[in-house]
């Protein structure tokens, strides 16, 4: 059975002429062989498609040159550099000395601290405006490196990414902003205003760089255009009520607030706010706080302190919104969220689908010398596939139409990807970020786990599982045998060794375990209960009893990671979360122990830590809930 040929749409028809594949040594980007083609260009195009398939997306793929190869490959090697530099622009914010701080002296940062008026920085200021504008611009300088990489794989194609055109866009205008810092340092209106702009570039530059945040605000947005028929229902809801509120209330004095330390009665009381009434604006506000603050008897009790009857307006307008109107919203909002999602899913499986028949259709193109293989009617030798004719676009060309609804047809049943063709693909492909990277032996485990009848090809029926099989062969990963098994055979071996991982390994060991935790959140909640009653904390430095028997559990703790580690190993041992925060939480109890209890004065605060890590010791009680089966079923 031959391939069909279909076409995309709003594109002429491909010639029926057979088009090969170009080099890279040219620009264009064609999805077929030509006569000066080799397989590493059809094995490079693969691999795009195969990425773009794992992803779900489509995208320009960089001009068909070596030079723009090696771009791609050295863009995708920069992930983490400009991972690390967005993080540090958004922790910069932090850190750095607010932009409403009046300018003072070093040693008060935001002014004075004991000034009621001083705004509140948690005394996290510690980097100076020098030193703020010379990390933020090495961040810059980062991130405008990365998009001018990107620019030299993509050149033309470029700007058919509209993030990249907007991030570049912020990027630059994040460096203007900086410059206007430098040069403007003692002008202080327009050095505050250019602080607090480059603040919102910063979330700007992360919201729109990153594809899941861009993905979610975009369901946002396609749920609130549809969803703005219930909203206008709510809107007309309070506006109503708002309006016979006002004609009800008009000329009553309902709705003045005092402060509680200041009677009606005293003289020169300052009163704080107005009517709660006085107008359809206000009333229309404070009708909204009223239905969906949780402060919101502050807006009625006013009103019903003068007259009780008036709960019959408050209630009504409550129960109705409530219950009613604020649950056919958010089951709406929900429907719709949930619509859209099934869409986002549909559309990135065809695309998904899309790209993986282009993949398949390349891959079948090249050059495989595995005498294993028996081409279908000839008998086993070294064979080219022939090429059949196919369209011939430009990457381009695939980006503009990537919304069109096209098909290439079936792949033929005749046609397949040898294991050695699939293993140069898998060796590309770890050169690329969104795929992790695979080791020899999964490589040949995977394709193995394709290949379903076993006969050393991957059909299109086979081969389009590939990126399901990517997905759990890098999530799920082989524990590590312990070290002790790795570089002490012997003593593994021994007869000591097994009897402590025997025990180790039973689960009364964990039950023990288990029963010392309940013991210890016992009395850390009768130690705890002088606190809890309103005493102040002991900040004695002297070991007492509580301290003691402390030291004790702390000790059990740190001897059961001791175990777990040397029988488990490292690897087996951090893969499960519970060991995780059991075994961070032991280490930092023990060396805020350590630290605390040195002979060192002023160590008040640091006591207080200790208590409270005590306490959150006993969360790890949280792991019996597993136990309980009516927990579960609320888990899964």
């Amino acid at each position: 059975m031959q391939r069909s040929l279909s076409s995309l749409k709003g594109l002429p028809p491909p010639s029926k002429v057979h088009f090969p594949f170009r080099s890279m040594s040219m620009e264009e980007t064609p999805l077929v062989p030509r006569p000066s083609s080799t397989d590493n260009d059809l094995l490079i195009t693969a691999s795009w498609f195969v990425e773009d398939a794992f992803l779900g997306i489509s995208r320009p793929h960089p001009v068909r040159t070596a030079f723009a190869s090696r771009m791609y490959t050295l863009y995708a090697d920069m992930h983490y550099l400009r991972g690390i530099a967005v993080v540090v622009l958004l922790g910069l914010s932090f850190f750095e000395i607010p932009p409403w701080c009046a300018r003072s002296d070093e040693s008060a940062s935001c002014g004075d601290p004991t000034d009621p008026a001083t705004p509140l920085t948690f005394e996290m200021a510690w980097i100076t405006d020098i030193q703020s504008v010379c990390i933020e611009a090495a961040c810059l300088i980062v991130l405008l490196a990365n998009k001018y990489v990107r620019y030299l794989y993509l050149r033309e194609n470029f700007t058919s990414r509209k993030d990249s055109v907007a991030v570049t866009a912020m990027i630059v205008t994040s460096s203007f902003l900086l410059v206007v810092r430098v040069v403007f340092a003692n002008t202080w209106q327009l050095d505050v205003l250019a602080k607090q702009v480059c603040g919102y570039f910063r979330v700007l530059i992360f919201a729109v760089k990153n594809r899941n945040v861009r993905r979610t605000a975009r369901k946002i947005w396609l749920v609130v255009a549809e969803v703005h028929n219930i909203l206008s229902l709510v809107v007309v809801f309070v506006v109503f009520f708002a309006w016979v509120a006002t004609m009800v209330f008009q000329g009553t004095d309902e709705g003045i607030v005092t402060p509680m330390s200041c009677p009606p009665s005293t003289d020169g009381c300052t009163y704080v706010g107005k009517k709660v009434m006085p107008d359809i604006y206000d009333a229309s506000w404070h009708m909204l706080i009223l239905l969906t603050a949780a402060n919101f008897p502050d807006v009625m009790m006013p009103a019903y302190d003068k007259n009780r009857l008036s709960v019959i307006f408050f209630g009504f307008f409550l129960c109705f919104g409530v219950f009613f109107l604020l649950n056919v919203v958010l089951a709406v909002i929900f429907n719709n969220f949930s619509r859209n999602s099934k869409l986002s899913d549909a559309r990135r499986q065809h695309t998904r689908v899309t790209k993986l028949q282009l993949a398949f259709d390349l891959l079948c193109h090249i050059s495989s010398t595995d005498s294993s293989l028996h081409p279908i009617g000839g008998p086993s030798s070294s064979f080219r596939r022939a090429p059949t004719p196919v369209a011939s676009y430009s990457a381009k060309d695939l980006w503009e139409h990537r919304h069109d609804d096209w098909f290439l047809g079936e792949p033929s049943v005749n046609e397949g990807v040898p294991w050695n063709v699939m293993e140069r693909l898998f060796v590309q492909m770890n050169h690329y970020r969104h795929i992790g990277f695979l080791k020899r032996s999964k490589m040949r485990l995977l394709f193995d786990t394709l290949d379903a009848d076993g006969d050393g090809v991957l059909t299109w029926v086979e081969f389009q599982s590939i990126c399901d099989l990517l997905h759990i062969a890098l999530t799920k990963r082989r524990a590590r045998s312990s070290e002790i098994e790795r570089f002490w055979p012997r003593l593994y071996a021994s007869s000591p060794f097994q009897a402590v991982a025997r025990c180790v390994q039973h689960k009364r060991f964990e039950t023990a375990i288990d029963v010392l935790l309940v013991v210890n959140m016992l009395l850390v909640v009768a130690e705890s209960l002088p606190v809890l009653n309103g005493h102040a904390i002991s900040v004695v430095l002297e070991l007492n009893v509580w301290e003691r028997l402390e030291l004790v559990f702390s000790i059990v703790y740190l001897v059961e990671l001791g175990l777990k580690v040397i029988v488990y190993g490292v690897s087996r041992y951090w893969s499960s979360m519970k060991n995780r925060f059991d075994g961070l939480l032991t280490l930092l109890i023990l060396a805020v122990d350590v630290y605390v209890y040195l002979p060192e004065p002023n160590h008040d605060s640091s006591i207080v830590v200790v208590k409270v890590l005590l306490v959150a010791r006993c969360l790890r009680l949280f792991r019996l809930i597993i136990n309980i089966e009516q927990y579960v079923s609320y888990y899964y």
